[in-house]
């Protein structure tokens, strides 16, 4: 997905705002989608944080706020975001609100789904 004109022009007419407006937007958005993950890493404590996930709806809520809002550019997290079924219906739906999206994974589920992500 590249960032596109749009979303260019977003973030520096936000920049612009910021610095001349003094208007504060979240031209930048990272998302935790989950807890969960495939490995249980010494170093990280995420997946013993054992937070409720937000439903997809709430998420969809959530990414109409931040489109709103003047959001550009949305980070998807996690602990292992390819670990949740309705992934492809969440990049679908950021998608569809125009974010430049960047997905973090630890990539031992990008084969399985790939397929779901090209969408």
């Amino acid at each position: 997905m590249s960032i596109g004109i749009q979303n260019l022009w977003r973030m520096g007419a936000g920049t612009l705002d910021f610095h001349v407006r003094g208007v504060r937007r979240p031209l930048n958005v990272m998302l935790s989608v989950t807890d969960r993950c495939t490995y249980l890493c010494e170093y990280c404590k995420i997946p013993t944080r054992k937070s409720k996930e937000m439903t997809l709806d709430q998420i969809k809520t959530l990414f109409g706020q931040m489109r709103r809002a003047g959001t550009a550019r949305l980070g998807i997290w996690g602990g292992e975001p390819l670990i949740r079924n309705d992934i492809g219906e969440i990049l679908l739906a950021a998608k569809e609100q125009g974010f430049y999206v960047s997905v973090d994974t630890n990539g031992i589920l990008v084969r399985k789904k790939l397929d779901e992500l090209k969408a």
